[in-house]
C-alpha cells in the first residue's frame, strides 16, 4: 500500500536533518523542493519559479503514488492548506498518510537558519512570515499516523507516535 509521509516544521528544525539520516528501503522516495531548486533549477528560491518547483513534485507525487512507492514530501508544511492537498491526493491513490511534526522552539530554529550557510538560510523577513502563517497538526487533519518530534533545549529529541482511531460510519435507516 502507498504511503505518504509530511514533515511539518519551521525551516531549521531538523526535517531534512532526520530525512537524509535514515536509509530508504524499496519503493521510498524523498521529493525534495530544495534539491529540486538547487539541482535542477540552479537556485534556492526564487519566487518567479515556484509554479515549475511545485508543479513538478505534484506530478511526480502522483506518478510514484500510483505505482504504489511511499513518499516523503521534504518540504514545510506549515500551513493545514499545504497539507490537506496532499491528503486528498493521496487519497486518491489509496494511500496513507503519515504527519511527522518536528516540535521545536521558533528561537531554537531562528537560530539553526541563522547558522545555514548563505543562499541555504531562509532570509529573516521570509522566515518571520513563516513563524506567522504556521499552524502544527490538528486531531481534525486527515493524517492516518501522527509523529511528533520534541527537541527538549538541550540537544535531545523525544518521539510519540499515535494512529488514528478508525470511525466507525452507521447508515441511518
Amino acid at each position: 500500500m502507498p504511503r505518504l509521509v509530511i514533515p511539518i516544521g519551521l525551516p531549521g528544525c531538523g526535517k531534512t536533518t532526520l530525512i537524509n539520516s535514515v536509509p530508504l528501503q524499496a519503493k521510498e522516495v524523498v521529493l525534495s523542493l530544495d534539491r529540486f531548486r538547487k539541482e535542477i533549477l540552479k537556485t534556492q528560491y526564487e519566487p518567479s519559479s515556484e509554479p515549475l518547483a511545485h508543479g513538478w513534485i505534484d506530478v511526480t507525487g502522483r506518478l510514484l503514488l500510483s505505482d504504489g512507492y511511499t513518499i516523503v514530501l521534504d518540504a514545510t508544511h506549515i500551513t493545514r492548506g499545504l497539507r490537506e492537498k496532499w491528503c486528498r491526493i493521496a487519497r486518491e491513490y489509496k494511500a496513507s498518510v503519515s504527519y511527522v511534526y518536528f516540535d521545536v522552539s521558533v528561537e531554537t530554529v531562528r537560530k539553526q537558519n541563522l547558522n545555514r550557510p548563505k543562499g541555504i538560510a531562509v532570509p529573516a523577513r521570509e522566515f518571520d512570515a513563516m513563524v506567522g502563517r504556521f499552524q502544527p497538526p490538528a486531531e481534525d487533519e486527515p493524517w492516518d499516523r501522527l509523529t511528533v518530534i520534541k527537541y527538549d533545549g538541550k540537544g535531545g529529541f523525544t518521539k510519540t507516535t499515535r494512529k488514528k482511531e478508525a470511525v466507525k460510519l452507521t447508515r441511518k435507516k
